[in-house]
């Protein structure tokens, strides 16, 4: 249990973005994101390629299953692509219900097999502290495992987007 703990905690370190990143090169054939802004919150437009939020991007209904078995059903949204200095993206994912929603940046790299990703997300109830959660794209589906503050263990998730 306390090594998947510190797997996800690992998998987030690599996939976090460097806090001394590298130069970008820009050219025309460099594909890039140009930001422009939209209701005052920063957004990419996608030049020539897909990065890896694009498919994580939208509405997801998420189920929650507990170790004893029950299980939850809430929203999950990650939004506002980012392009990092990177081969990662950054998102900003949101997920629960109004009252206890948590918030955090979501950071996506693409692998062999599809998207990986992974975010601490705090919650506006600073009672209930910060989520750790890990997924991955599965086919149409995304499914991971989240540390939440109030269990102790680590749950298993999986969303199908909404329509």
């Amino acid at each position: 249990m306390i090594s998947l703990l510190a797997l996800a905690i690992a998998l987030l370190t690599l996939l976090a973005p460097s806090s001394t990143p590298e130069p970008a090169q820009r050219s025309d054939d460099v594909p890039h994101a140009k930001l422009a802004e939209e209701n005052g919150r920063p957004t990419a437009r996608w030049a020539g390629h897909e990065e890896a939020i694009l498919p994580l991007l939208g509405a997801w209904q998420a189920t929650v299953t507990f170790a004893d078995g029950a299980s939850d059903v809430t929203n999950l949204e990650i939004e506002r692509a980012v392009e990092s200095e990177t081969d990662a993206s950054v998102g900003l994912l949101s997920f629960g219900p109004a009252s206890e929603r948590f918030r955090g940046l979501l950071t996506a790299q693409r692998d062999e097999a599809g998207v990986i990703f992974a975010s601490q997300a705090t919650c506006q109830d600073p009672l209930l502290g910060t989520a750790t959660l890990t997924g991955r794209t599965s086919g149409s589906t995304l499914e991971g495992t989240a540390f939440l503050p109030d269990q102790q263990h680590l749950v298993t998730w999986t969303a199908e987007r909404i329509a």
